[in-house]
């Protein structure tokens, strides 16, 4: 969760988010025809923004968008809006919009800029203690991504639908047709990601990574980061398909996300998970991951965001 109150540069014009003010024919708005980044940062200092730098230029080459900015001049506007927030840890948001009109394919491209930058709000301790309740969703929308737009309705409407439930987030199911609801069985249906976050499962004293390249997902910075130092500290890494009914006789696992961090799941619909039991592999990763990390947000409960 992020709060309301922070900073956005519009075209490099720094102003509180209150005050901004976007032109009513940007197509970011009218037809969600934009690129975004989210990104964390600690004081004035940006986290694994290479990564995410790369993967907005190769979002911007798949979906023919200019970005007529280097990487240095995004990189010093970004540290620029922290340095006006001066908060431990911030939610930042890089979004690319690829400029201004009513028509579908517009004749002129003059690509616009919002960096957003935020003060993300702290987690509670029971978060660590008793982990997240997710309830699995079957998904429809099929091989449509493989690029980071912002396009969260489906989420959106899924976690409507949690009002009237105990659960904190969602688990995406997909047919491994995909096709929809093909099969009768979930069983069958392959482990995907939640609303906002990668899932990781921990299986045996391993980590197992979910296959996502089928459904034009794209691979999760932070999700690299965890295999790399899983690999470092001799975890076995495997990636693959993971259906349901594998999933359900898995040990762990747990969510995880560029301003997020590590969050253990405990139950997923009426599965139960040990993932924060005192030996489980996940506190491990989980000192492991925040060891690079300027805050360890069971050392200073009041700095760590979730968003």
């Amino acid at each position: 969760m992020v709060g309301d109150e922070g900073y956005i540069s519009i075209d490099g014009k720094i102003t509180a988010i209150k005050d901004g003010h976007i032109p009513p024919l940007d197509r970011s708005w009218l037809f969600g025809d934009r690129l975004i980044e989210t990104m964390v940062g600690y004081g004035d200092r940006l986290w694994n923004f290479a990564s995410h730098q790369k993967r907005l230029r190769l979002s911007a080459k798949k979906l023919g968008f200019s970005i007529p900015w280097s990487d240095e001049d995004l990189k010093q506007e970004c540290q620029r809006l922290l340095q006006h927030l001066q908060v431990p840890k911030a939610f930042v948001r890089l979004m690319i919009s690829r400029g201004e009109g009513f028509g579908l394919w517009p004749s002129k491209h003059s690509p616009h800029r919002y960096i957003y930058a935020l003060k993300a709000m702290a987690v509670e301790k029971a978060i660590y203690s008793r982990g997240l309740h997710l309830l699995s969703c079957k998904t429809t929308w099929g091989s449509v991504t493989g690029h980071k737009t912002g396009y969260y309705l489906p989420a959106i409407t899924a976690l409507q639908a949690l009002d009237d439930t105990k659960a904190d987030d969602i688990l995406w199911l997909a047919s491994p047709t995909n096709c929809g609801d093909v099969l009768a069985s979930k069983q069958h249906y392959h482990i995907l990601e939640s609303s906002s976050a990668h899932i990781v499962c921990i299986d045996k004293g391993s980590i197992i990574i979910p296959g996502l390249e089928e459904w034009g997902i794209f691979p999760g910075i932070t999700v690299a980061e965890i295999k790399d130092i899983c690999r470092l500290d001799g975890i076995e890494v495997a990636e693959k398909f993971i259906t349901y009914e594998e999933f359900s006789s898995m040990n762990g696992c747990f969510l995880c996300s560029s301003v997020r961090g590590l969050v253990p799941v405990s139950k997923v619909d009426d599965i139960s998970f040990q993932t924060t039991a005192k030996d489980s592999l996940f506190w491990s990763i989980f000192d492991l991951y925040y060891k690079k990390r300027p805050i360890h947000p069971l050392d200073n409960l009041s700095q760590l965001t979730v968003s």
